[in-house]
């Protein structure tokens, strides 16, 4: 599944999101009506339905304002009502609730949901209605870019984003809160990032890793990257990282290897090696030269997944146009040893 700002894929109309098969070839009968009338930036898969969220307003002529749910042949859910005026500003992150079965979290610049406070983060329920047993109060001051959630009791849960505080309470570009919304001031992290934090992952339920734009946390150096515990302490940095400004803004793990995860983003350097725009790092911070994407990308990744179905594959999707030279049309997937999987074309 993908989505994105896109009209067509070769010469087929998709309305900004689609589906391919594993041998590249676009399935012509899912979506296969005019979709949403505005980007998509997010996508889960979960209990066998696709959420999509975003700057959209409709799906196939039906009003959804900013998330829907769609059954797997590519038709709106209409069990999943999102009500009246839903998010009045974009959705750029969901994943499922560990907490409350069946319920998602959405995360991004609204700050209601159908006129009801919802500020920057929410949880909606299975047929969409909003949990108000989730408050966050005054919330985040500005948007939330990502979040994870820590799997066990008692499932707080970890945001990053552009923001510097939450109702009040310091939280500069990351802050954890609670399943009731509120926020958890143990999570000691100031003076923390000192410029966006744009991804985080979480392994082992106990280590929270995080990507953005910063060259720091709480003044020590962590060039795009750091590794703390869930309640905020640093464990490790990375003192000589990412090209300046221009940190991950995708991460995923690798599930065939222990604590390795593969980023993308803007950036064309790490330390003094040249991946341009997508990378394997490990826990410790070091680059995996096996994953090898030198030249790489001509732009920048923004999404990444990882399959381990039949064969290790990475698919990566952005703003590019080739990979090594190859056309990639903003869509591509790699080997293990970072080479263009080329059984994957694309064919419209």
């Amino acid at each position: 599944y993908v989505g994105g700002q896109f009209n067509l894929i070769g010469s087929r109309a998709k309305g900004r999101i689609a589906r391919y098969y594993t041998d590249g070839r676009l399935d012509a009968d899912f979506a296969s009506g005019i979709g949403f009338d505005g980007t998509v930036v997010t996508l889960l898969l979960t209990d066998n339905r696709l959420y999509a969220g975003g700057a959209f307003s409709s799906y196939d002529g039906q009003t959804t304002e900013k998330i829907a749910r769609l059954h797997l042949d590519g038709s709106l859910d209409t069990a999943f009502v999102v009500p009246g005026t839903g998010f009045n500003s974009s959705v750029v992150k969901i994943k499922p609730s560990f907490d409350t079965p069946g319920a998602i979290y959405a995360a991004g610049n609204f700050t209601d949901y159908n006129g009801t406070g919802a500020v920057r983060m929410a949880r909606l329920l299975s047929n969409g209605s909003l949990d108000v047993g989730f408050n966050s109060g005054s919330g985040f001051d500005a948007t939330v870019l990502d979040f994870v959630q820590v799997s066990v009791a008692p499932f707080n849960i970890a945001a990053v984003g552009t923001f510097l505080n939450h109702g009040g309470n310091q939280a500069q570009r990351i802050g954890m809160v609670t399943v009731a919304g509120a926020f958890d001031g143990g999570f000691s992290a100031f003076p923390a990032c000192d410029s966006v934090a744009r991804a985080i992952t979480i392994v082992n339920g106990t280590e929270l890793y995080v990507f953005g734009d910063f060259a720091n946390y709480n003044a020590t150096a962590a060039e795009g990257g750091v590794v703390l515990t869930t309640n905020g302490a640093f464990q490790v940095g990375i003192p000589a990282g990412f090209t300046s400004g221009a940190g991950p803004v995708a991460v995923v793990k690798a599930p065939w290897l222990s604590d390795h995860f593969y980023v993308g983003g803007s950036f064309s350097t790490f330390s003094t090696q040249s991946p341009a725009h997508a990378m394997l790092i490990n826990n410790g911070g070091a680059i995996n030269v096996s994953f090898d994407t030198d030249p790489g990308f001509d732009g920048n990744v923004r999404a990444l997944a990882a399959s381990a179905a039949t064969e290790y594959r990475i698919y990566m999707g952005g703003l590019f146009t080739s990979y090594n030279s190859v056309s990639a049309d903003y869509l591509a997937r790699l080997r293990t040893d970072g080479t263009l999987d080329t059984s994957f074309p694309q064919v419209p």
